[in-house]
């Protein structure tokens, strides 16, 4: 678990060195927090990991994203998008619309794999 990434989760106001400090004095206690911010309550150890999941879910959720833009950009790079989408405004509609249904697919896939996290 990343304690600061959590902490952030939870308060996402709060500033390092000026909140909060993570530490590891590598005495085999691991992370520590010290809390300076005397107006909010520090998290306990359940909402931390509990904040942890939810960042984890995120930083998936990002992972999932940029495969899926680098699908689609792989198969259609802007200057093909560009090259079908004028075709498409001269008449020619039949690529665009190949690439408009190939993207929607897989956009739609990426979200399939999101929705499971």
């Amino acid at each position: 678990m990343d304690i600061n990434k959590s902490i952030k989760k939870i308060y996402p106001e709060l500033e390092f060195d000026k909140d909060f400090i993570v530490f590891d004095n590598s005495d085999g206690k691991g992370q520590q927090i010290k809390w300076l911010n005397k107006k909010v309550k520090q998290p306990t150890k359940a909402e931390l990991e509990k904040a942890w999941i939810e960042v984890e879910k995120e930083i998936k959720a990002e992972q999932i994203d940029k495969e899926t833009r680098e699908t689609i950009f792989a198969k259609y790079s802007d200057n093909k998008q560009r090259t079908l989408l004028m075709k498409a405004m001269s008449g020619d509609t039949t690529e665009f619309q190949k690439m408009t249904t190939f993207v929607t697919q897989t956009l739609a896939e990426g979200q399939a794999k999101k929705d499971k996290l």
